[in-house]
């Protein structure tokens, strides 16, 4: 449940931070290095919290050797 939660918080964030980036509100030169930053930032969350909530995939040599 905790890894369901931390991905529907991040990807909701990933969406409203790049929406903000690209809409004409936001187009302030100060902003637009926060939302890119943040963005980012937040995609590579979204790949890390699988990784560290189930861990990484077993190679398949590893597991033919056993």
């Amino acid at each position: 449940m905790r890894f369901v939660l931390l991905e529907v918080a991040v990807l909701l964030l990933l969406a409203v931070t790049a929406t903000a980036g690209l809409s004409d509100r936001f187009a302030d030169e100060s902003l637009t290095a926060f939302f890119k930053t943040a963005t980012i930032t937040l995609a590579i969350a979204a790949v890390a919290i699988p990784v560290a909530c189930y861990g990484l995939p077993q190679s398949e040599l590893r597991s033919r050797r056993r």
